[in-house]
């Protein structure tokens, strides 16, 4: 079996990666891992190829952002049971606020998995946990090479490993990448970059966001719904290990996301809905919000509470690009934290 490779948005997102597996008999296998912005099967897939299968590493948006208009053929999309809820709840939603094509159609085909799931008889593909953000996993891919007519299959197995991106530390209770896995990787397909930074600037960030939880200001944290159920349980954990007492409040979808995936983590409570910001708003406590720009939803609303009060902090954590509230200490967090020790009146922040 040969494997060949094609980067699938090469222009747009950079994350995508089309792989196809021919077979002695003439068969052709096309997987496209993840489904970023200008993913466009149409153009990628010859008029005799077939999609056999998505791979859907993660629930961030710059991953699942074209699985509408991609799925076809009745091709499933693969991923794990805990990113499959995920995405469940987080498509519909980032719908009312993006084009993400035919979401219904996208939704019908995801298809958990946590064991070896054949594509062709001789080419299976299982998840494995990557860290990095809630649910996420890589994929290791086997197939026969077909290269020795005198070959068994056991003999000829190879290995790919597939990942979008990956810790090694875990992310909310999720295990992070072995360092060993229990077969040989013959090659591995990165699709996003890493770095080394971004354990001292997750450790910045709790620290700044417990430091003044304590101190007995009211402090509200504006960021993504993954993003807010991972410092979530990191804070409930910490406050627990301190032998200390901070409320944590999970609100809207990061509450909604909390629920769904079954957390069960000290000093944490959600609240899907609230008519007034004081139903959620205390001196002394943590309420988690999103979006992570507060200019709707709220994160909006919680803003504007607490503006007024010298009290209060402004925690944002965003995944890059979005602006901070306002001209307030910046400082780079796991992806980036902007902490405004006195809210002002907010101005809409431009997109890069």
């Amino acid at each position: 079996m040969d494997v060949s490779y094609q980067n699938a948005n090469v222009y747009a997102g950079n994350e995508s990666t089309l792989l196809r597996f021919h077979t002695n008999d003439g068969t052709t296998a096309c997987i496209l891992i993840d489904a970023g912005d200008g993913v466009d099967l149409d153009a990628l897939l010859a008029d005799d190829e077939y999609l056999n299968a998505i791979l859907l590493t993660h629930g961030h948006i710059d991953h699942y952002r074209t699985l509408g208009d991609n799925v076809r053929h009745n091709a499933p999309i693969y991923t794990a049971p805990a990113t499959a809820t995920i995405v469940e709840r987080a498509l519909p939603e980032a719908q009312k606020h993006n084009d993400l094509g035919t979401v219904s159609d996208a939704l019908n085909a995801l298809e958990p998995i946590e064991d070896w799931t054949a594509i062709l008889p001789n080419l299976e593909v299982r998840p494995i946990p990557v860290g990095h953000t809630p649910g996420a996993v890589g994929f290791v891919i086997r197939f026969h090479d077909e290269a020795s007519a005198n070959s068994t299959f056991d003999d000829e197995m190879q290995y790919l490993l597939a990942t979008g991106g990956f810790t090694t530390r875990p992310c909310a209770g999720f295990p992070g990448l072995e360092t060993a896995l229990p077969v040989d990787i013959d090659a591995v397909l990165l699709n996003v970059a890493t770095t080394d930074e971004s354990t001292p600037h997750l450790n910045d960030s709790l620290r700044t966001i417990l430091e003044r939880g304590f101190a007995g200001s009211p402090v509200v944290v504006a960021t993504s719904a993954l993003t807010g159920v991972h410092y979530a349980t990191l804070l409930g954990h910490l406050v627990n290990e301190l032998d200390r007492t901070l409320p944590i409040r999970l609100v809207g979808q990061t509450a909604k996301l909390w629920d769904d995936l079954d957390f069960d983590t000290p000093n944490v409570e959600s609240q899907w809905v609230f008519s007034e910001p004081s139903e959620v708003l205390d001196s002394g406590a943590i309420t988690i919000c999103g979006p992570d720009e507060p200019v709707r939803g709220n994160a909006k609303r919680l803003f504007g509470a607490i503006e007024d009060d010298p009290s209060a902090v402004f925690v944002q954590l965003t995944t890059g690009g979005a602006e901070p509230a306002s001209a307030g200490r910046v400082r780079p967090t796991h992806s980036r934290s902007s902490t405004i020790r006195r809210p002002r009146r907010l101005t809409r922040p431009s997109r890069s």
